[in-house]
C-alpha cells in the first residue's frame, strides 16, 4: 500500500513538473510518452471494478499487478501460492490476480475447476513462464502435449482398477502410523524421511521393483532405508526429483 503511494505521488509530480516546465519548439517525444504511461497506470489501477468481478488479491500494483509477488526463491512461491488459496477458499472460490494486465483467476472448488479444465484447453502465452516453475504438467503445456498422455493415463484410473489398491493403501498407511509413532511426543520434526520411503514402497512394491532415487548428483539408492537419511528428495514449488525404476528380474 505505501509502494502504491508513493507510485501516485511521483506521477502526480512528474505531471505537474510537465505542465509547469517551459515548453521549448520541439518537445520532447520520450517525456510526453513517460507522462502517457503514468496517466494510464493511474487510470488502470483506480478504475472502478465491475461488481460482478471477483474479488481482487490484496497487494495489486499499476501496470505489473501482482507481478512482484512472484520475485524469490522456491520456499517463497510455495508460501505465497498458500496464501492466495486461502484467501480464495475465504472469498467463495474463486477470485481474481493480476499478471501485468492480464486478469487470471484462482479457483478453488472442485466442480468449478472440472468445468474450467473441460471447456478451457488452450493456454494463454504467459503460462510458459510458469514451466520453470511448475514444469510441462497438465496445468502448463499446450494440448497437444498433454492430450495424447492423458488418453494412455485413462484406464488407470478405472474404479475398478483403484479400487484394487484400496487395500494395500490402508495397509501402508497403517505402517506410516506406527513408524511416525517413535516421534511422538518429541516436538517438531522431518517428516519427509517418513514420506519418501512410505511413498516409494506404496507405489512400486518391493517384492516386484527396485526403486532408485536420483538426487542432484545421481546418487543411486538400492535400499529403501537409505532414503532416510536424504534432505534434498523435494527442491521447491512442484519441483520434485524424479524416480526411476526398474523391474527386478527373478
Amino acid at each position: 500500500m505505501v509502494f502504491g503511494v508513493l507510485v501516485i505521488a511521483c506521477c502526480v509530480v512528474f505531471a505537474v513538473w510537465r505542465l509547469v516546465k517551459p515548453r521549448s519548439s520541439s518537445a520532447p517525444v520520450a517525456a510526453d510518452s513517460a507522462l502517457s504511461w503514468c496517466a494510464l497506470a493511474i487510470r488502470s489501477w483506480l478504475a472502478p471494478r465491475s461488481v460482478e468481478s471477483p474479488p481482487m488479491y490484496p497487494g495489486r500494483l499499476p501496470l505489473i499487478g501482482h507481478g512482484y509477488h512472484v520475485m524469490g526463491d522456491d520456499k517463497h512461491l510455495w508460501n505465497l501460492e498458500k496464501l492466495i488459496y486461502n484467501f480464495c477458499l475465504q472469498n467463495n472460490d474463486v477470485i481474481e490476480i493480476r499478471a501485468a494486465t492480464h486478469s487470471v483467476f484462482v479457483l478453488t472448488d472442485p466442480d468449478d475447476s472440472f468445468t474450467v479444465a473441460n471447456n478451457c484447453l488452450e493456454k494463454p502465452y504467459f503460462y510458459n513462464f510458469a514451466h520453470s516453475i511448475y514444469g510441462r504438467g497438465l496445468i502448463t503445456t499446450e494440448v497437444k502435449l498433454w492430450k495424447p498422455h492423458r488418453k494412455l493415463l485413462n484406464p488407470s484410473f478405472n474404479l475398478q482398477v483403484l479400487q484394487s489398491l484400496v487395500g494395500e493403501y490402508c495397509s501402508q498407511a497403517k505402517v506410516l502410523v506406527s513408524s511416525l509413532a517413535s516421534e511422538a511426543g518429541k516436538g517438531p520434526f522431518d517428516i519427509q524421511p517418513y514420506l519418501i520411503t512410505n511413498v516409494l514402497t506404496t507405489v512400486y512394491p518391493p517384492f516386484r521393483y527396485e526403486a532408485v532415487i536420483v538426487v542432484h548428483n545421481d546418487l543411486p539408492i538400492n535400499n529403501l532405508d537409505q532414503l532416510k537419511g536424504l534432505k534434498s528428495c523435494h527442491t521447491g514449488v512442484n519441483r520434485n526429483v524424479g524416480y526411476k525404476v526398474k523391474e527386478k528380474h527373478t
